[in-house]
């Protein structure tokens, strides 16, 4: 007689049960349900409220991620701020990488970690140069 994992017979519920407990992890949860992970990625993209439950558990997770994150930075942690401020606040300058995009000539990422202060001031002002429109 063949087991569920041959037949692959499990309820939608028994899938979101397994997610859950897994934080939204596939592989995790394949491993509570004891199937593969090709089996539950397959039934997942099938059908759409199983993919609906995943996307809102891991919605879920991160907004606990994320309040865990500003419990840090009200506490003053170094390292959480540092990082909110290079991704969140990257469009407000404080990311670690600049991007350069020179009228389609030049692009090129760049590392800003390997300059000085007094580097990156001198680069501010070279930019600020070479995109001053007025006095070309």
């Amino acid at each position: 007689m063949k087991n569920k994992t041959d037949r692959h017979e499990f309820s939608d519920r028994e899938i979101i049960s397994a997610l859950e407990k897994s934080m939204g992890r596939i592989s995790m949860a394949s491993q509570i349900l004891g199937s593969s992970q090709e089996m539950l990625y397959k039934r997942i993209q099938k059908q759409p409220e199983l993919k609906i439950a995943l996307e809102g558990i891991r919605e879920r997770e991160l907004d606990a991620a994320e309040i865990k994150l500003q419990e840090l930075i009200k506490k003053g942690e170094f390292q959480a701020i540092k990082f909110y401020l290079s991704t969140v606040g990257a469009p407000r300058g404080y990311g670690t990488e600049m991007i350069l995009n020179m009228k389609g000539k030049i692009e090129a990422d760049v590392n800003l970690a390997n300059l000085s202060l007094e580097e990156l001031k001198e680069l501010e002002r070279l930019t600020t140069k070479a995109t001053d429109t007025e006095t070309s």
